[in-house]
């Protein structure tokens, strides 16, 4: 089945449980952005408190940041079930997308191994695009497949092991112990 261009997530049988929740919170910051367009008193404390998100992260540790992400959440879905209702708005679409995925975008507050947001992985994504469509695959699979291979190989980059080599030590476990993950990691191990 042939993947539409630069859309994903819309393909049959791709969905939002197939979508990292890291990713999810920056779908929200993208989505309140827009709508702060239009409706700036409203949308601009959602930014605000995704904002102090990110300065928790970097001032903070362990359960003090925990703790405190905890807060600003609590007050984030406070704020969003009080605001007024609009009708097939852009900040009514912002609010309905937030709420319908609470349950993604809390996670990081239980499971350490979630980061707040994907934005780097996504960031590199886009600028291996060298089409409209870096995905190139003509099958939900295919796609899923290019996606670890991508994330494996900029996560090597990223720690600093050579891409080319992770991959060949990869290769080489996999035929020696079929069913074992190798990660980048483990080259500086």
């Amino acid at each position: 089945m042939p993947l539409k261009k630069s859309r994903p997530e819309k393909v049959r049988g791709l969905n939002s449980r197939d979508v990292a929740p890291e990713g999810i919170k920056a779908h929200v910051f993208r989505r309140f952005r827009d709508a702060a367009k239009d409706f700036p008193n409203q949308a601009n404390p959602v930014l605000e408190m995704i904002s102090n998100l990110y300065r928790v992260k970097y001032e903070l540790e362990g359960e003090a940041r925990q703790k405190e992400w905890g807060n600003i959440i609590s007050k984030l879905f406070s704020y969003l079930l009080n605001l007024a209702r609009r009708r097939k708005s852009s900040l009514q679409g912002a609010i309905n997308y937030t709420l319908n995925a609470k349950k993604s975008l809390i996670l990081f507050l239980t499971d350490e191994t979630i980061w707040l947001d994907n934005n780097l992985t996504e960031r590199i994504a886009r600028t291996g695009d060298r089409s409209e469509n870096h995905y190139g695959s003509k099958s939900v699979r295919g796609t899923k497949v290019a996606a670890i291979f991508y994330s494996l190989v900029e996560t090597a980059k990223h720690i600093g092991v050579n891409p080319t080599d992770y991959l060949k030590e990869a290769a080489r476990r996999a035929i020696a112990n079929p069913g074992r993950a190798f990660l980048p990691h483990e080259m500086l191990i």
